[in-house]
């Protein structure tokens, strides 16, 4: 293979390269759920619920 044929090959080759990084992170990321709903009852504590826990439950 010559000179030139290498320079060519490379070129292309790096053309390719170039475009599939450019395709990769440019592409927006997929959802993968349709709804977000926030967890029922987040801040209710353990003094709240008249639960005493599970460490006074081996009394």
């Amino acid at each position: 293979m010559s000179r030139k044929h290498f320079y060519i090959a490379m070129g292309i080759i790096l053309a390719v390269m170039a475009a599939l990084l450019v395709w990769a992170f440019s592409a927006e990321a997929e959802k993968t759920w349709d709804v977000e709903c926030p967890m029922a009852n987040t801040n209710i504590s353990w003094q709240q619920t008249f639960y005493p826990g599970p460490w006074d439950m081996a009394k």
